[in-house]
Parts: C-alpha cells; sequence; structure tokens
C-alpha cells in the first residue's frame, strides 16, 4: 500500500461518466487501487450502486439524475455530445469540489468535465480515464469542433491521462507525450454475461450487433442479415433490448439472440458488423476479426475510420452498402486478418493495470509529500 496523509490509507475520489462503455473499464482500475489500500469515493448514478460497491469503492450518488447521458439519440453529432457534456456540467457542479477537497487523488471520466473542475478547486492532482480514444485539439479541429469551450471539455487537462486503447490504435498515438499512458481495451476485466454461442454449420459465421441503442433498428437489422446469408454466411444477430425483433421472420441460416456472451461468438466469427462503438471494436479486434462498421454518432465515426484506415474494417454509411463491403472483403479477407490481428497483438503490448494503478497511487504519495 502506498500511504498518502500521515500514513493513512490514500484518499481517491473518481467521478465516473454513468454509461456502461465508460463505467465497466474504470472499474477494472478501481479494483486495483482498492487492493492497494486505497480508499475510493465513486460518483454516479443509482444504477452503478452494486458494481462499484463490488469492485470495493464506496458509492456516492450525483445529485443529479444524468438521464441526459444515459439515453444518447441516434446521429447525435460531436457539437450535440459537447452540449449534453456542459448541460450535465450546470447540473453537476454545484457541490463537488467541497466533496473533492481533501483527496489524494481526483480521476474522472474523460467525458466529465466536472471532475476536473474539481480537482482544479480542490488543488488535488488530475488523472483523466478516457474509454475511447484520447482527444488532441488537432484531432477535434480535424472533425470540425472549432469552439475554444468545447475544445476545453474534450481534451482532458490531467497529470495523468490513461486511454483504454493501444498508442498503436490510438490515432497519432506515438506523437503523444508520456502523460498518456495506454491501458488496452481491459476486455480481460469485463464481466460476461448472455448466451454462449456455437456454430451450427459449415457456413462461415458473421455476427452482427449495433450496439444498446441502434439495435433497435430492425429494419436495417433484417437487410444485413438478408445480405449476409446470401452470401452464404451463418449469421447470429444480437438485438439487445430489441424484444419486437424477436419475432420477427429472419432469412435462413440466421439466428436471432437478445443478449449474446460476445466474446464467445467474435472467436469463432469470420466477420463482423458493428457500429463501431469503441467497445465492441476493441472486441472485435481483439479477436483477430475482419469488421464492416456501420457508425451512427459521436466517436464512432472516429473508431471506424481508423480501424479501417489500418485495413481491418470497411466502412458503410447504411445496410444498402453491405453487399459492396462483403465485396471488398472477399477480395482481401488475409490482409483483413492480418491486420486485426496485428491491432490485436498491439492491445497485448499496452501498459498493466496494475502498473497504471501504482502510478496513480504515486500522485497520492507526492500529494501527501507537499502538504506535509
Amino acid at each position: 500500500m502506498k500511504p498518502g496523509r500521515a500514513g493513512a490509507a490514500p484518499r481517491v475520489v473518481y467521478f465516473g461518466f454513468p454509461v456502461r462503455s465508460h463505467a465497466v473499464p474504470s472499474l477494472a482500475l478501481i479494483r486495483k487501487l482498492v487492493e492497494r489500500g486505497a480508499a475510493v469515493d465513486y460518483y454516479s448514478t443509482a444504477a452503478w450502486t452494486a458494481p462499484v460497491e463490488s469492485a470495493g469503492a464506496r458509492f456516492v450518488a450525483y445529485e443529479a439524475s444524468c438521464e441526459i447521458a444515459s439515453n444518447p439519440q441516434p446521429a447525435m453529432s460531436v457539437g450535440a455530445y459537447v452540449n449534453v457534456i456542459a448541460a450535465l456540467a450546470s447540473e453537476l457542479d454545484t457541490g463537488l469540489a467541497d466533496a473533492a477537497r481533501g483527496a489524494d487523488v481526483i480521476i474522472f471520466d474523460a467525458s466529465a468535465c466536472w471532475g476536473r473542475a474539481a480537482a482544479n478547486a480542490a488543488g488535488a492532482p488530475a488523472v483523466a480515464f478516457a474509454t475511447t480514444f484520447a482527444f488532441t485539439r488537432p484531432m477535434l479541429q480535424m472533425m470540425g469542433v472549432r469552439d475554444p469551450e468545447h475544445l476545453a471539455m474534450l481534451v482532458p487537462a490531467a497529470d495523468l491521462k490513461i486511454i483504454c486503447t493501444s498508442r498503436e490504435f490510438q490515432p497519432a498515438g506515438h506523437a503523444l507525450e508520456e502523460s498518456y499512458i495506454f491501458a488496452g481495451p481491459l476486455i480481460e476485466e469485463r464481466p460476461r454475461a448472455g448466451e454462449v454461442v456455437t456454430k451450427v454449420s459449415s457456413r462461415p459465421l458473421a455476427y452482427v450487433s449495433l450496439g444498446t441503442l441502434f439495435n433497435r433498428n430492425q429494419d436495417l437489422l433484417l437487410k444485413i442479415a438478408e445480405s449476409l446469408s446470401a452470401a452464404g454466411y451463418e449469421v447470429v444477430v444480437a438485438l439487445g433490448r430489441n424484444n419486437s425483433a424477436c419475432t420477427a421472420v429472419w432469412p435462413p441460416n440466421v439466428r436471432a439472440i437478445p443478449f449474446v456472451d460476445q466474446m464467445s461468438v467474435l472467436r469463432l466469427a469470420d466477420l463482423a458488423v458493428t457500429h463501431a462503438g469503441m467497445a465492441s471494436m476493441s472486441e472485435i479486434m481483439a479477436c483477430g476479426v475482419p469488421a464492416i462498421a456501420i457508425p451512427q454518432a459521436v466517436d464512432q465515426f472516429l473508431v471506424a475510420k481508423r480501424a479501417a484506415s489500418l485495413g481491418a474494417a470497411v466502412i458503410v454509411d447504411s445496410g444498402s452498402g453491405i453487399d459492396a463491403a462483403l465485396g471488398q472483403i472477399r477480395e482481401n479477407a488475409t490482409r483483413m486478418r492480418d491486420a486485426a490481428r496485428s491491432i490485436a497483438h498491439s492491445f497485448s503490448n499496452a501498459t498493466p493495470i496494475d502498473e497504471i494503478a501504482d502510478r496513480v497511487l504515486a500522485f497520492a504519495t507526492h500529494s501527501a509529500g507537499v502538504a506535509g
């Protein structure tokens, strides 16, 4: 254990962003900090009480409901996303500086800019935790973000930035300085749930999942399934909470399943069709599977573009582009598999989460020394 103030357990405050793809990876770090003797207060919404407490932290509820973050809209632009963050910050800023006062280290989700404001007010070392790419000003400006306030919200100012990917998969990752530490996607830390899928034919297997929000588009799912079935694939479609799609008439060689253990099916898959959310794309690449990406909102466009630029994915705008994408994949199957496996290899070379926890707690030791 690394002691904080006068030999006491170091106090860490974590300001979370209450969305599954953000919260789940953060708990891997929380568990490691607790194992090292840190006392962690984790701020989020009530739905995350049990997972946070299971990781060993003390759950603290945000005073605001944060419903706007938990219910994003399809086709949300980066500008609209920033507006969501700004609206949340206006609800949450009050009182958080007091909550953070006396902390040895403050960690905040890179989308939880109110956590950075609290760290600044409390005068504590700040650590940003990014579950997608590290946004830099040049990257955002290339994406059309120009407003200085928007840039300030999306580019985390912190003593240490923990990024949940590899330096190789991060756009221009090798140009980022040493305050950026790459943890990889932390896939082994994610809970596994859902049906374990097995192959039922000699056909190559294609897996289709458009995420927890975008799989509501039943017509799109059916169109994708029809194209894959006609192209000779055995198809597994993950429906999530799209209960109405369970009773739809699906094409031959297609199984539509509400909840799928994604890693189990990806280990068998020859192809994945994805919305290109960072968590899903990371699991696809970790299994060395080529992808067809249909990005629909915020960072998905950037994630899809990065996978495509490395040769592991083909991007389409909608289900109407699936047939053309399948033609590209047939022509380049070996190269695309090799590209996906190269990305998977980069994940395995990321900084271990134990080492990252030690670096975070080193700030607590330094903070205590300065205070003393």
